[in-house]
């Protein structure tokens, strides 16, 4: 689901990043992806390490401890960049999970400008690995709508660089505390408007839906207007990982024998070595 839009800023005086408080309103532990989708300021070049370099962190806050650290990863999605996130929140708990930049340190020389905007979506992804050993059959965390609490909000940072450098200072200039390793501290934040216009939203887990016509059509009306087809950005995995998500994602397709007959068009027209039948089929 769309959750929110998201401002960051890297100034020599303040750092703005983005913190969703997220509640689990249901009665079992869920687990959940975040995804924030950047706009980079121009396309004449590959972002992916400046971008890694503007977020410092992704992080995942529980009690307003510093639970879970990890650097970006961003990768290159059509004409924009996505980094993602993915974690556990217990039944009724809430927690925060965000991107902050660095308080430390000099803005990236190839960015004209000091802030950076995109947008924000969650879901509940699919588990794989169920009975029998069946690895990559996708397993749907629930067979409905799953409800959520959010909060979406962007953080700040004041850094005061002529009298208390490495101090963190509020709007007034009044000293709040020395800036730690990891700076979640934030010493001003300022709400934003859920994308639903509420707090209270349903999200619907992913695999509930086969992949079929609707997805192709989207597919191949992406590729013929990107500049490039990888829009996944599958050339940056490994081979093993890169088989590991085609086997998975042939377990998702759906069974409907127009759809699978488009899909093998397509598969005919890009020359690729196989082509996809119901199973038995091939018996008859």
């Amino acid at each position: 689901m769309l959750v929110s839009t998201m401002f960051a800023e890297w100034k020599e005086s303040v750092r703005r990043g983005y913190r969703l408080h997220i509640t689990n309103l249901e009665n079992k532990t869920y687990t959940y992806t975040i995804r924030y989708w950047v706009t980079p300021p121009d396309n004449s070049t590959d972002w992916t390490s400046a971008l890694n370099f503007f977020f410092s962190v992704l992080y995942f806050a529980l009690y307003g401890s510093r639970a879970k650290v990890v650097a970006p990863s961003f990768q290159s999605s059509g004409n924009l960049y996505v980094a993602a996130m993915t974690f556990a929140i217990e039944a009724g708990q809430t927690v925060s999970v965000g991107t902050t930049p660095p308080v430390t340190g000099l803005l990236p020389a190839n960015f004209a400008m000091s802030f950076l905007e995109g947008y924000i979506t969650l879901e509940v992804p699919v588990l794989r690995g169920g009975p029998n050993h069946l690895t990559f059959m996708p397993a749907p965390q629930a067979s409905g709508p799953l409800k959520v609490l959010l909060n979406p909000e962007t953080t700040m940072v004041h850094v005061d660089t002529t009298t208390h450098v490495g101090w963190i200072t509020n709007a007034d200039g009044i000293v709040t505390g020395k800036i730690p390793v990891v700076p979640l501290n934030f010493d001003t934040v300022e709400p934003l408007i859920v994308a639903t216009g509420k707090a209270e939203n349903e999200i619907t887990p992913n695999g509930l839906f086969k992949l079929g016509r609707d997805a192709l059509t989207a597919a191949v009306k992406g590729a013929a207007t990107l500049e490039s087809a990888s829009t996944t950005a599958t050339d940056e995995l490994t081979a093993p990982d890169r088989m590991s998500a085609l086997v998975g994602l042939l377990c998702e397709l759906d069974t409907q024998e127009e759809f699978l007959s488009d899909l093998n068009k397509v598969l005919a027209q890009n020359k690729a070595p196989a082509r996809i039948c119901l199973q038995g089929a091939a018996k008859r």
